[in-house]
């Protein structure tokens, strides 16, 4: 990893973030000064699950994998976090340590904030302590909704609703998305071993008219997708987790 520098841009994305877009002067100031800007080549560890959780990372540029090991020796992908997203902070942990690894898929650019000084800043700043609350209420309602594909999708509608949120709604109907990262790491996300992921992947080919080409996905039709994908889910295409 390598540092690089925080430039005015970099600190306004950060201060519109939905942390931190609260904080007045003085105490955004506080935080920025204690911030420190990195760059990481693909396959970089961030930090390792049960190290002390002293810092989180705001995504500038890239992906991250969280992930443990399983008792089985296995690496599960608990999530991926990309650009504009906030991961490690100590606030959605139930102790100081970190409960899950954190390695780079892609280049990627991030800023680093310190845990201790932003605990400080929520004790003193009842508003940013409601968006860190909201925040969490926003994370748990996503792993909610993760848990109802897995028990009422089928592992092709899964994929399906994967690329959704890849799509333009604003685009015509028929569309090329491009996957964010290796198919390997879009089965683990989704909770899928290799085999699965492959066979599902060739079931939504079939009935939706896809073609995969490398990390390129041409979809004929977004409609046709999303009535194949959503059958099976409680909310209503377009929704919130496609935006």
């Amino acid at each position: 990893m390598q540092l690089q520098s925080l430039t005015h841009d970099i600190r306004g994305k950060l201060s519109k973030q939905v942390l931190f877009k609260d904080l007045n002067d003085d105490a955004f100031q506080r935080l920025w000064v204690s911030c420190v800007g990195i760059k990481a080549k693909k396959g970089e560890t961030l930090f390792l699950h049960g190290e002390k959780a002293e810092n989180f990372y705001y995504v500038l540029k890239g992906w991250v994998r969280l992930s443990r090991v399983t008792e089985d020796g296995d690496e599960a992908t608990l999530d991926m976090v990309g650009e504009n997203n906030i991961f490690g902070d100590i606030t959605s942990l139930k102790t100081d340590s970190y409960n899950f690894s954190a390695t780079t898929t892609s280049d990627t650019e991030l800023v680093r904030l310190p845990n201790d000084i932003w605990l400080d800043i929520i004790k003193n700043d009842h508003q940013t302590a409601l968006n860190v609350i909201n925040a969490m209420s926003t994370r748990y309602q996503a792993q909610l909704s993760e848990k109802e594909h897995i028990n009422f999708q089928s592992a092709s509608q899964r994929i399906g609703c994967f690329m959704l949120k890849l799509c333009d709604q604003t685009a015509p109907d028929e569309q090329d998305i491009i996957l964010p990262y290796d198919k390997s790491l879009i089965a683990s996300n989704l909770s899928m071993k290799g085999e699965t992921f492959s066979r599902a992947l060739k079931t939504l080919k079939k009935e939706t008219g896809i073609d995969v080409s490398g990390k390129t996905v041409s979809v004929p039709s977004v409609t046709a997708l999303s009535a194949y994908t959503c059958t099976a889910c409680a909310g209503e295409f377009p929704c919130d987790g496609h935006v």
